[in-house]
């Protein structure tokens, strides 16, 4: 063992490693690229089919009860994330970003968070 306490013999071992070490690294930031990418992608249609959903009802007020509970139900089923304010949020974004064309290159270039703060600039619920 070296005294860095790895076993690597040589430079070369270390060049490796250290080759190995990038391409690891660059595949998790892509890895994650595409879960950010997807869950964006999600978040639109979640949103938009709510949309759909509430805008058949006659009153707000029942666009806000189903809300509250698909959020809750959402939550029970999957966890954090799924709140009734997370919905309005996706909501938000469907109506802002009606176009299915345009949100996969929001999707690639913007996160999830960054997305609300634009949302919020719009004057929408945070």
């Amino acid at each position: 063992m070296n005294v860095d306490g790895s076993n690597l013999a040589d430079g070369d071992d270390r060049e490796l490693l250290g080759n190995l070490s990038a391409m690891i690294e660059a595949a998790r930031g892509r890895a994650a690229a595409a879960v950010n990418s997807e869950l964006v992608m999600l978040y639109w249609s979640v949103g938009k089919r709510v949309r759909e959903h509430v805008l058949g009802g006659e009153r707000a007020a029942y666009g806000e009860a189903v809300v509250k509970r698909v959020a809750a139900e959402l939550t029970a089923r999957y966890g954090r994330g799924w709140s009734r304010r997370n919905v309005f949020r996706m909501m938000r974004f469907a109506e802002l970003y009606p176009n299915l064309e345009i949100v996969p290159t929001l999707s690639a270039q913007l996160g999830w968070s960054i997305i609300i703060e634009i949302i919020a600039l719009d004057g929408a619920p945070r």
